[in-house]
């Protein structure tokens, strides 16, 4: 059931009423649709009403990942060894919550665990590394070594 239009990274979405699920886990599943994409569509109902409470909430979804990717809410803590304005921009209820003696800075960012997220921390490569969530930094480990393999570097068992 259509619960809202989105706009993000040039497109404009239409948001299921399963956005709080996440997008890259089960493609049957989908949560959200480029507008532009869609073909024949048809308005069903009007008439269909959402609790306040269970509405989708853009503003609040802007500020947990930078890539218009759903997931659930969650507090990311990482190393960063760049200037962490670069990620207090991107992402304004994140804080710094200490400087480390190698140059880097601690900062815990109020997040989401979609594929939005992670195509971001990838993306810093050397700049950041992810100290919890565990399970979002076993992906980004295993990304890592995904990508060698691409270039033929296999990396040894632990």
């Amino acid at each position: 059931m259509p619960n809202a239009i989105y706009f993000s990274d040039l497109y404009f979405y239409m948001l299921s009423s399963s956005h709080t699920a996440q997008d890259d886990t089960e493609l049957s599943a989908m949560n959200k649709f480029r507008i532009h994409s869609m073909v024949d569509t048809k308005v069903i109902s009007s008439r269909n009403k959402i609790d306040y409470k269970n509405k989708f909430e853009g503003g609040i979804f802007r500020t947990q990942t930078i890539l218009p990717f759903l997931g659930n809410p969650i507090t990311i803590v990482l190393d960063f060894y760049y200037d962490p304005m670069y990620v207090l921009d991107r992402f304004p209820n994140s804080k710094i919550i200490q400087a480390n003696e190698d140059g880097s800075v601690r900062i815990e960012i109020q997040g989401n665990d979609g594929y939005g997220m992670k195509m971001w921390l990838s993306g810093q490569s050397h700049m950041v590394k992810v100290i919890s969530p565990k399970h979002l930094r076993d992906y980004l480990i295993q990304d890592m070594k995904d990508a060698l393999k691409l270039y033929g570097v296999e990396m040894k068992s632990d």
